[in-house]
């Protein structure tokens, strides 16, 4: 009798308990103690200076958003009650 095929699935599988290859097989790399700061290379860095925009009106640009909520609210609202109503009905 010949042997068995394996299956697509069983042979993913078995690709699958291989080491991915992205993963290194030789040894990590060494890392000394910390530096401090005088010893880092480079100027040390610059404190950032906070950017103030001018102030945006949220409402007034997202207006179309509020209207959108309000009537997937009401929808929902909606929808809601005709289910308690119909539980009421059904029972």
């Amino acid at each position: 009798m010949p042997a068995k095929k394996r299956s697509r699935r069983a042979r993913r599988a078995g690709k699958r308990k291989r080491a991915h290859p992205s993963v290194r097989a030789g040894p990590r790399p060494l890392r000394g103690p910390p530096l401090k700061r005088e010893e880092r290379a480079g100027p040390a860095p610059e404190p950032q200076t906070e950017v103030v925009g001018a102030a945006t009106d949220f409402g007034e640009r997202y207006a179309y958003v509020y209207s959108d909520l309000r009537r997937i609210g009401a929808l929902a609202g909606a929808i809601f009650l005709v289910l308690i109503i119909l539980s009421f009905i059904l029972k």
